[in-house]
């Protein structure tokens, strides 16, 4: 019982540092440009007037702007036609779904609109990474070394300015991430546990409500959970299988009716049609490598975590791995092909966060790896260190720039890597499908399948004495 409150203390801590820890992220990076801009105050009035047991935004938008809540987000003769909104079946609503607007709800009513609203997103990105970081140490079998270079990765700086945005990408990522790695658990294990359960459900359930998008993961995950109970007979409680079925559907049924009765849509308000154009491939591209945008230039670490559930985790963790590369791609083209280049006017790499929340937990299988085959990290852990202060050191300085270059004419600035942007490509406003120039991306992206190459490498099983002889006898 000691152990299990000191471990609960523990985390407690770790929470709340996460938090102060963001919030000081996020004054640092207000003082430099960053506010409270495009979408996220529709997250916010959405929840105010919730507070009001309401979906109907009008009266909150008269008083934020009356009241200029949100500063010089609008300017001082705003109208309601400033505000983004929804002219549905019952009256004007927000564009969005409520599931973000849900989470911040009790934030926004203690501290109000704009702390409260910040505050809520960073808890919750915070406690979602922390949970993310200890069952995917379950999972990997994780040391406690190891437990500290996975604790590194997940707070990189790029995480951490993700962690401060009011928008629903990250915590949807985080949310997906959760229920593949319970499912993976659940693979091993052959035995379905009351916390994977628990977590699988909330996942299903509620990742929907953040973004219409969404959907595609909860239908994958749920016919992925019950592929596994049919195919891998793991050990499963019938009444804990049943209840997950009935608040999983049930939860996807009531969005339906939701959006069905405020948007007169079943998908909730609906969006441009998806083309496939050249500058959407080509942005769908540079969400994985471009200078600002690409999630293997934010968390480079996510390629290896990737890489390992491939050579590592393909056989015994099928359905998982199944689901994450599913859902990787399905997000990468709906993101990519968007008419709105990259989200507008909000921070680079805002498309690919989701991405980012699907992808670290993966890391911690590489992690296991190595202490399995008994590779010392003291090497590993610096060189995260090092990626960490070099990320890290712009951000202080005040030499971030944070918003979409596209939204500011493309104008140079330093990049996530300061120093190498003569090496990284760019994914805009050119007329190079694959990056401009094209050379870059092939230096990129050779660098980083040398990295993963040497790392399974590196990682791979040295075959013992007895292992060998027994071997070379059969190969006789």
């Amino acid at each position: 019982m000691l152990r299990v409150l000191w471990r609960v203390a523990a985390v407690l801590v770790v929470f709340c540092a996460g938090v102060v820890a963001c919030e000081a992220l996020y004054h640092l990076m207000s003082r430099h440009g960053v506010a409270i801009t495009g979408d996220e105050p529709s997250y916010i009035m959405l929840a105010q007037a919730m507070s009001h047991s309401s979906v109907h935004i009008t009266a909150t938008i008269r008083h934020d702007l009356s009241a200029r809540v949100f500063g010089n987000t609008y300017p001082p003769n705003a109208t309601a036609a400033n505000v983004e909104r929804a002219a549905g079946p019952t009256g004007i609503v927000s564009p969005f779904d409520p599931g973000l607007s849900v989470l911040l709800l009790p934030f926004v009513v203690v501290f109000g609109p704009v702390g409260g609203g910040t505050l809520g997103v960073i808890a919750v990105n915070v406690a979602g990474l922390i949970w993310l970081h200890r069952r995917s140490s379950y999972l990997g079998r994780v040391d406690a070394v190891g437990q500290v270079v996975l604790a590194a990765v997940f707070a990189l700086p790029a995480v951490g300015v993700a962690a401060t945005q009011i928008y629903p990408d990250l915590p949807s990522g985080l949310l997906a991430g959760a229920g593949v790695v319970e499912l993976a658990i659940v693979e091993r294990d052959r035995r379905v546990s009351a916390t994977s359960l628990a977590a699988i459900t909330v996942s299903v359930a509620g990742i929907a409500w953040l973004q219409p998008k969404n959907v595609i993961f909860a239908l994958l995950l749920l016919v992925a959970v019950l592929m596994v109970v049919v195919l891998r007979r793991p050990i499963t409680p019938r009444i804990g299988l049943a209840a997950f079925v009935v608040v999983s559907v049930g939860s996807l049924a009531a969005l339906g009716v939701y959006n069905t009765h405020f948007y007169g849509h079943l998908l909730g308000l609906p969006e441009p049609p998806l083309k496939v154009t050249r500058s959407g491939i080509q942005r769908t591209i540079g969400l994985l490598w471009d200078r600002d945008q690409g999630l293997f230039v934010q968390a480079p670490f996510c390629l290896i975590g990737l890489g390992c559930l491939v050579a590592y985790g393909w056989r015994r963790l099928t359905f998982s791995a199944g689901v994450t590369f599913a859902y990787f791609a399905a997000i990468l083209v709906l993101n990519g092909m968007y008419p709105n280049p990259y989200g507008g006017y909000s921070l680079a790499g805002r498309f690919m966060w989701t991405l980012l929340g699907l992808s670290l937990p993966w890391i911690g299988l590489a992690l296991g790896r190595a202490a399995e085959v008994r590779k010392p990290l003291g090497v590993v852990l610096v060189v995260v260190l090092v990626a960490w202060v070099y990320q890290v050191e712009p951000i202080l300085a005040g030499l971030r720039e944070y918003y979409n270059p596209l939204a500011a004419n493309y104008h140079p600035w330093p990049t996530w890597w300061r120093g190498l942007d003569h090496i990284l490509p760019r994914f805009g406003n050119t007329s190079a499908i694959f990056g401009a120039p094209p050379g870059r991306t092939l230096l990129e992206v050779g660098l980083e399948a040398v990295a993963v190459g040497w790392t399974l490498w590196w990682l791979r099983k040295p075959l013992g004495r007895r292992h060998t002889a027994v071997r070379t006898q059969t190969s006789r």
